[in-house]
């Protein structure tokens, strides 16, 4: 009698868990409870499509987030591989070989594009083969579209490095988030009485268009929050940075580690003259902030 965990395994990579992820995820849940079974989603650690292009690395979610959103969404357990050589060379064989060997795998669940092994030589009609080997079932879950367009990862990156943050939050589901420890500044915001916290971000994660952002945090209660994500030309500064003026919000987040959520673009980054015409520009863009319908 195997003591490994009878499992429904959902197949993919995950990143930027968005409604087509969640459309096989939310199979794999109710699958999985309707057989007595555990729901597990396969993920990958790290930038795959970036590892085998040999590109940068560009995460919409980092593994810890893409975790936090599968488990919402149902999943009990979720595994991860990591993005490298070793488990890249494996051949399609080895690597469904590799996931028997951990799991009793009872149910496979995946969309109709699922590629895996070297050179992504293995496909759904393989996988249906293997799994009838080993007297498991496979579900083909049919893409989530939007608009008419199939729902991708890298439709979402392209969105987010427009600028186009309400069209990348609707094939997400849920809005961008970036997050990071917030560290001293030059407290230049607060002279001005714009305070603000600089947030360093995981470098990992998909850059935005540079430019002023609407957003929300989440602390004691939600915050509607002005974000300038990118350079300070203003102040000769052009290093990606992200500043965050929390409305009506008051207290000392030094050290601390926050979200923020991403709503809305208000406008391109811009070089002032002077702190006046900035200050004129920044109760411009906090009246548009608090007036936004959410």
């Amino acid at each position: 009698m195997s003591g490994k965990l009878k499992v429904a395994l959902a197949l993919g990579h995950f990143d930027g868990v968005h409604k087509g992820h969640a459309k096989v995820i939310k199979e794999c849940v109710k699958l999985a409870r309707e057989s007595g079974l555990t729901s597990v989603a396969l993920t990958f650690d790290g930038d795959l499509k970036g590892y085998l292009s040999h590109s940068k690395y560009s995460l919409v979610d980092t593994g810890l987030e893409r975790e936090t959103k599968l488990k919402a969404l149902g999943i009990d357990t979720v595994c991860h591989l990591k993005v490298d050589d070793s488990t890249l060379s494996m051949s399609k064989e080895q690597f469904l070989q590799s996931l028997v060997e951990r799991f009793d795998i009872k149910v496979f669940v995946c969309g109709v594009d699922f590629k895996f092994g070297k050179n992504a030589l293995g496909t759904v009609d393989y996988l249906k083969e293997f799994a009838l080997k080993i007297g498991a079932t496979v579900c083909v879950v049919e893409p989530e579209n939007h608009l008419g367009e199939k729902i991708s990862t890298t439709t979402i990156k392209t969105l987010l490095s427009n600028g186009e943050i309400e069209g990348a939050n609707a094939l997400l589901g849920l809005p961008y988030k970036l997050g990071g420890k917030v560290v001293d500044g030059r407290r230049i915001g607060r002279k001005m009485g714009f305070p603000t916290a600089n947030i360093i971000v995981d470098k990992e994660k998909t850059p935005l268009k540079k430019g002023v952002y609407f957003g929300l945090i989440e602390l004691d209660k939600t915050y509607r929050a002005i974000i300038n994500y990118g350079a300070r030309p203003s102040f000769n500064l052009y290093d990606t940075v992200m500043e965050v003026h929390i409305i009506d919000f008051n207290g000392d987040l030094y050290g601390k580690e926050i979200t923020v959520s991403f709503i809305k673009y208000l406008r391109d980054t811009k070089k002032f003259n002077n702190k006046e015409e900035l200050s004129i520009q920044l109760e411009k863009d906090l009246e548009i902030a608090k007036g936004i319908k959410l």
